[in-house]
């Protein structure tokens, strides 16, 4: 009788670890993100603005994961150059008895740790997000208050590579991005927010952008580039500079990233009314045969 009382409470104890633990959202989630970087051939910054997101699930070795992609754009001053690649980043696994959070590199099928929500103050971090740098160790751990629930917050010491620090939350990730290694000398990535059912669960103090789905840009169009005007404007904006032999879509969208209107052309110069939007800022985006732009708009 008390083997059988022991066990049901080893049982029962497992049951409640797993139940106290808060995994990371895999549906309809974004992990919004900056990357803030330093040219130092041209002597100046650029900013990433990007989103990490799952669609749809792969299976590797057997084993099921979700795929995780990445999309966004940039705003480089000329003539900094800073190029984001966007599309596949991964694949992740959630183990919630282990409290671990595990990833498949592109062109990889080796699994390794992403995040370790199991681990002790004092112990040296345990996370692919480490990269080549020196090894970080857990200074703190306590709880932070999200959506009216407490999700355990592990503080990563600085370092000569890191001297930022940082935080692995659970249920979130890393507040220096969701797949960006721990890295702030110079240049790094931060977490802006993160987004679940469009609406925003959590958003970094630590970060000075707004939490807005980022939509694509390239960082040069060579030759004729496209002008948008006036800029801001009440009713009527000109789109010039466009191709005459290919189709260009055009497409604006609102600062939740929903798309609201898009068309295509093939003359030179196009009209686009947006008198019945509301007043706020907009982003314009043009798909060319020489890339995509990507313009903020005002309308008044």
């Amino acid at each position: 009788m008390k083997k059988i009382l022991f066990l049901s409470l080893i049982i029962l104890s497992k049951v409640l670890a797993a139940q106290s633990y808060i995994p990371l959202p895999m549906d309809s989630v974004v992990w919004r993100c900056d990357f803030n970087g330093h040219d130092f051939q041209m002597g100046c910054y650029c900013t990433l603005f990007y989103q990490y997101y799952p669609n749809g699930d792969t299976l590797i070795n057997s084993t099921n994961y979700t795929k995780i992609y990445k999309s966004g754009g940039e705003q480089c001053p000329d003539p900094c150059y800073y190029w984001i690649y966007n599309g596949y980043k991964g694949a992740v696994r959630q183990d919630t008895l282990l409290k671990k959070v595990f990833l498949i590199v592109p062109n990889s099928t080796s699994e390794k740790t992403l995040y370790d929500f199991s681990q002790n103050l004092g112990d040296t971090v345990n996370s692919i997000l480490i990269g080549n740098c020196e090894p970080s160790i857990i200074t703190n751990i306590d709880s932070v208050l999200i959506n009216s629930n407490y999700h355990k917050r592990f503080q990563i010491g600085q370092n000569n590579c890191n001297p930022m620090g940082g935080y692995f939350i659970e249920g979130i990730g890393s507040t220096q991005g969701f797949l960006d290694t721990l890295y702030s000398f110079e240049f790094g990535s931060v977490l802006v927010c993160v987004k679940h059912f469009n609406q925003t669960i959590f958003e970094n103090y630590y970060s000075y952008s707004d939490c807005v789905i980022a939509v694509e840009s390239v960082l040069e169009i060579t030759r004729n580039e496209i002008t948008i005007s006036p800029n801001p404007t009440n009713d009527k904006i000109n789109i010039e500079n466009l191709s005459i032999e290919n189709d260009e879509k055009i497409s604006i969208y609102n600062l939740q990233g929903q798309l609201l209107l898009q068309q295509s052309t093939t003359d030179a110069k196009t009209e686009l009314d947006i008198s019945a939007f509301a007043k706020g800022m907009y982003f314009i985006k043009v798909d060319t045969d020489r890339g995509v732009v990507s313009k903020k708009i005002i309308k008044e």
